[in-house]
């Protein structure tokens, strides 16, 4: 698992259109909810 970067408000990433997941149980998609975690878990937001 590995910390992911925390964008704040005005950030031109949070501006772009997500694209659809199609297989929540990937591999790739598990990587990126524990990658969230871990982050969420380094700071204040759990």
């Amino acid at each position: 698992m590995s910390k992911r970067e925390i964008v704040q408000l005005g950030n031109e990433v949070l501006r772009q259109t997500a694209k659809i997941v199609d297989d929540i149980g990937s591999s790739e998609i598990q990587q990126v909810i524990k990658d969230l975690l871990c982050t969420l878990e380094g700071t204040s937001g759990v």
